[in-house]
């Protein structure tokens, strides 16, 4: 059942970031965006932006302690964030974020179960979550620049971050320089929600992670071809 998943999930991924060598940038014009998040919800989101990666990195380190249900409750804490973000989505990433919200709790189930789950199933899985998440940030942080909100714009973007290095690192992606240079800048400023921070910065911030993510799309799609 873990392999059936894995191969509808890896379908969507390549289907809705790979048709016919459309990136996510027109991919998003193509698009109606769904209305976004009030000011109050991005308020309440921002202390919580990490913690759905927060839960996929503890998912995979009790996973690898062999506290299976310990893994299981976090890959359901996970699941739960991915729904989130859905059904605040645009038909770009709102596929996949609930493609990989379906995958990872169907292991969570299994693991409570008892049955055994292949390490290397569930990295994959929780790369494909990270790399649907990280998107859905960048748009989101779109959302905030076109109106004017260069504060929440920021708080995607640090999020954004944060899940495009654990999905790199579960697709063993080698980052361009590019990335490298943002992903630098992002930490070296520190928090950008609490440091000023031009509208310009965050733009191209949000360009980099982009495009490193539609980089990414290709990496997965090779290895799903092995």
């Amino acid at each position: 059942m873990i392999r059936t998943l894995q191969a509808a999930i890896a379908a969507a991924f390549l289907t809705v970031m790979l048709p016919l060598g459309v990136t996510a940038q027109e991919g998003r014009a193509q698009a109606a965006p769904p209305a976004p998040m009030s000011k109050a919800e991005e308020g309440w989101y921002q202390p919580l932006r990490y913690d759905a990666d927060e839960a996929i990195t503890s998912a995979e380190v009790a996973f690898r302690r062999h506290e299976e249900s310990a893994a299981a409750n976090e890959l359901e804490r996970a699941v739960s964030w991915l729904q989130y973000a859905a059904k605040r989505s645009e038909d770009m990433t709102r596929a996949t974020l609930a493609a990989s919200a379906a995958e990872l709790a169907s292991i969570a189930d299994d693991l409570h179960q008892g049955h055994a789950v292949p390490a290397a199933s569930l990295d994959a899985a929780l790369g494909r979550a990270s790399n649907a998440l990280a998107r859905w940030h960048v748009f989101m942080g779109r959302t905030d620049l076109a109106r004017d909100d260069e504060l929440f714009a920021a708080m995607h973007v640090e999020a954004a971050a944060r899940d495009l290095r654990q999905a790199a690192r579960a697709a063993r992606h080698t980052l361009s320089d590019g990335a490298e240079v943002a992903l630098k800048d992002i930490d070296e400023y520190g928090d950008y929600t609490v440091s000023p921070v031009s509208m310009e910065r965050v733009s191209h911030a949000l360009e980099a992670l982009e495009r490193e993510l539609d980089r990414m799309a290709w990496t997965m799609r090779d290895a799903n071809a092995h």
